[in-house]
């Protein structure tokens, strides 16, 4: 089950995203501030992110956020997977192939295309996304903080 995070989804957002903002995830140390403000962005509908618990049928096993931008080469707005994470255990299950399914159908009408980063090594995830017909780009991802 796939479910909008609420005002009363903190706890376990900031749980879930300590799991999975570590190294070789991310390039930097993740604060607990800087996930608060996330999560705050999301829950008063910030027109930039989207965010989403992953639910069995008794407990919470994953998180996903959409950030929300415009490409020149699509003409219109985009969304970027920000994050999925899906615990361990839960894994290979076909939730992913499940999620990306729901975001497809829910911004079908809204988007001209999604796109998401995965890390040069996550062999598996690159997998799964191939054969979503996910391809990859022809471009580096850079950033800088400021």
């Amino acid at each position: 089950m796939i479910s909008k995070m609420t005002k009363d989804d903190c706890e376990i957002f900031l749980e879930l995203a300590k799991e999975f903002y570590v190294y070789p995830v991310v390039e930097n140390e993740i604060t607990e501030e800087e996930m608060s403000k996330t999560f705050s962005q999301i829950i008063n509908d910030s027109p930039y992110i989207d965010g989403y618990l992953i639910k069995d049928k008794k407990r919470v096993i994953g998180f996903f956020t959409l950030a929300f931008g415009f490409a020149t080469e699509y003409g219109g707005p985009i969304i970027l997977f920000e994050d999925l994470y899906i615990r361990p255990k839960f894994q290979g299950n076909g939730i992913g192939r499940k999620i990306f399914k729901f975001v497809e159908k829910e911004y079908k009408n809204d988007v001209e295309a999604i796109k998401l980063e995965v890390g040069r090594t996550n062999y598996r995830a690159k997998s799964l996304y191939k054969r979503l017909g996910y391809k990859e780009s022809k471009y580096v991802s850079m950033i800088k903080k400021v």
